[in-house]
Formats: structure tokens, sequence, C-alpha cells
């Protein structure tokens, strides 16, 4: 090979050479390029992330999130991009969460402080568009069902101002004080659903025609639509007044039950003749006490060892007591409980057999569980517990402490207060 075959073999070579040098170079500044661009496209979508966070939630943040969560999916495996699209995701779900609970804020409070149908309506809106969440749906019906009741009473109240003309030319015609007149005045106000004021007529008028029916079913009719305004304290006042008309014993008692279930521990309702505190609800059950005690009388009248299964209390209170105080469809809902009577607790007295009882009296152990829900007292009451010997019973002093050590069984100087369980169902 002649000398100028090398030199072009070596200068080739070299230019070889030169060519994969720069290959190689330019291979890693494209790298080291991906590598940037990808670094300036994290930080902006971190940057929005993090800014998202300061923003208040509405649906545009939840958007955000989701285009955040996008944008790092987009960066694959760079850094951790996967785990900030995971986040991102989560923060979006969060949001969504945030922003349904505050329309639901928002709609309840529409809805209390609601008093026409316009906004009724404008609380139902808000808790539709959350459909699903917590109690929304339901409490969408409730003010659906004001906003009829509303445009209801409206066209009663139109209806009402019509009748008026109808009631003024009565009046006229026949003379206000004319017990005819009386007579069809208050059935135009019973027609128009003014039962107040047809009530009041009525009782003037009582016995003339079939006035006292008339009565009745003003009285009956209050109670229904007190009911549908959930106002049950005087749908159960309306229900008694109407007597046995009807089915209004029923309803009356159907009316304790959900004044019962509205109510709070402590709260009081008149249920029979008697003012009675909610002192606990169990499911379907709920414990009273009635609020005032009873005369002082004899935990038993003859003298000797007693327990609270023989004691002539216990047979008055599940007899007497129970038959005078309460309409038949009380006593129905008023639950047979086995009531448990253990020895007193400090002397070992014999508490006797358990018992199933209508109406008892707290034991020494009940007493200290609902203590601090009874009301001052005026006077001892007897407890249904032994005292310390078997002719003695224990009592609740006016201090509302458990006398164990006891009384005398056959003294009449001790209160009663008895205790029940009312079926809510």
């Amino acid at each position: 090979m002649s000398q100028k075959d090398k030199d072009l073999l070596e200068k080739l070579a070299e230019e070889n050479k030169m060519t994969d040098e720069t290959i190689l170079k330019t291979e890693a500044e494209s790298e080291e390029a991906i590598d940037a661009g990808k670094e300036i496209n994290y930080q902006k979508v971190l940057n929005l992330m993090q800014s998202i966070g300061c923003m208040t939630p509405y649906k545009d943040k939840v958007d955000m999130y989701l285009e955040a969560a996008k944008q790092f999916d987009e960066l694959s495996d760079y850094k951790d991009s996967k785990e900030l699209a995971g986040e991102c995701n989560r923060l979006a779900k969060l949001t969504e969460g945030e922003i349904k609970d505050q329309i639901y804020k928002n709609a309840t409070e529409l809805k209390e402080q609601a008093k026409r149908a316009d906004e009724y309506k404008l609380a139902a809106e808000e808790f539709r568009k959350i459909d699903g969440y917590l109690d929304a749906n339901t409490l969408a019906e409730k003010c659906e069902e004001a906003i009829t009741r509303i445009e209801k009473k409206s066209g009663r109240k139109k209806l009402i101002r019509s009748a008026a003309v109808v009631l003024a030319v009565v009046a006229i015609f026949f003379g206000i004080k004319n017990t005819h007149a009386k007579y069809y005045l208050a059935n135009a106000y019973q027609f128009t659903g003014s039962y107040n004021q047809a009530i009041k007529i009525y009782k003037k008028i009582d016995g003339f025609k079939d006035s006292k029916d008339r009565m009745a079913e003003c009285r009956y009719q209050k109670g229904l639509k007190a009911m549908a305004e959930e106002d049950y304290k005087n749908a159960k006042k309306a229900f008694e007044a109407a007597g046995d008309y009807k089915d209004s014993d029923q309803k009356k008692v159907d009316m304790e039950k959900l004044y019962i279930k509205n109510s709070e521990i402590g709260d009081t309702i008149n249920i029979g003749e008697n003012k009675w505190r909610i002192l606990d609800i169990q499911g379907n059950q709920a414990l009273l006490l009635k609020d005032l005690a009873l005369p002082g009388m004899a935990y038993n009248t003859n003298g000797g060892d007693i327990t609270w299964e023989q004691s002539t209390l216990r047979n008055w209170l599940n007899s007497e007591f129970l038959n005078e105080n309460f309409t038949q469809a009380e006593k129905d809902n008023i639950i047979l409980t086995t009531v448990k009577n253990p020895d007193n607790p400090k002397y070992g007295t014999d508490g006797g057999n358990d018992t199933q009882d209508y109406i008892y009296l707290f034991s020494i152990d009940e007493i200290e569980q609902y203590n601090e829900l009874i009301p001052d007292l005026k006077s001892n009451s007897w407890l249904r517990s032994p005292g310390n010997q078997p002719s003695s019973a224990a009592f609740l002093s006016v201090n509302r402490l458990a006398m164990e050590y006891g009384y005398e069984a056959n003294s009449e100087e001790f209160r009663v207060k008895p205790v029940m369980w009312f079926n809510l169902d």
C-alpha cells in the first residue's frame, strides 16, 4: 500500500472518530434538553397544585385538580409525578365532598329560615343539587311538602275571603243574635276551615241541631291540620278535645308518640291525666317518669315483711291508677315490663321475685342511673327496693339520694313517682 493510500485511510479514520463523538455529544445534549423540559413542566404543575389548595371549594377547583392530575400522568415516571397525580385525584374527590357539605349547610339554613313558598322552593333546589348526600333527598321532600301546605293554605285564605261576603249576608239576613244565624255562621266557618271560630260559636249553641257533632268534627279537622304542619303538641290537644269522635283517641296517642320522638331527653309530655318526664329513649320505647309525685301513701298498708311483688302499692299502680288515668288506646301502648328486684345492695335484704308491671317504681340502682334527670323533689318518695329490714322499703330523699336503710313500709309519709315504658311504634 502506498504512502498516499495510508494517509487517506488515517484521515478517514480520524473523521469517523470525530463523527462518533459528535453523535454521542448530541444525544447527551438532547437527553438533557428533554429532562429540562420535563422539570419545567413538573414545576409548573406542582405550583398549580399548590395554588389550588389555597382556593375556596367550588366546581372549578375540582376541575383544576383533575387537570393537574392529568398533567402529572403525562410526565409519566418523572420523579414522583405518578404519586402526585393520585394525590390530585384524591383532593378532587375531597373538594367535591366539601362543596356538597357547604351546599347542604346553606340549604339547611334556607329551610330553617323559610316562611314563604318561594323560600322553601329555593331550599329544595339546593338540596336537589346534592342528590343522595346525607338526608338531602328527605329534606328536599319536606320543603316541597311545605310548599304544598302553604299553597293550600293560601287557597283556603282566598276561599275564606270569598266566604266572608256570604257570612256577612247570613248575619245581616238572620240577625247575629238569632240561634239559627249563629248555627249557619258556624257552618260557614267550618266549611272554610276556620275551625277555631266555628268551635267558639258551636259552644254557645251547644245542643242546637247537630252542633255538638259539628264541633267534634271541627276539633278533629283542626288536629289533622296541626298534624300535617308537624305541630304534634297542638294536634294532640285537638284530638283529645274531639273525644270519642272517629279515631280521635288513637290519633291522640299517635301524636304523643311523634311528640316524644321529636323531643329531647328531659322534656315533658302530658299522657293521660298526668305530665311525664322523658328519661330515656331506646329504639321504639321511651322511659317516662311522672313529673309530679303522687300524694303520700303506704308502700304496703299492712305491717310485717313485704317485697315489691306483694306490696299494695304495686297492686294499686297496676290497677286503679292505670285504669283511671289513661284511655284504652294509651293503656295499649304502655309496655308490660319485666322488673328485676335485686336484694338491697348494702344490707342484703331479700328483694323478692321479679315481676311483670305496666307501672312501677325505680330501684336503688336505677335511680342512680337517672338521678340527674329527676327534677327537684319537695318530699321523700318510695323506691321499690327493700330497706335494711324485710318490713321496710328504700326511698329517695329530697336531695335525690337513695336511702338504702329505708323506712317502715306501712308509713304514709312518702310520696310516689311512678315510671313506665311507652311504646313509640
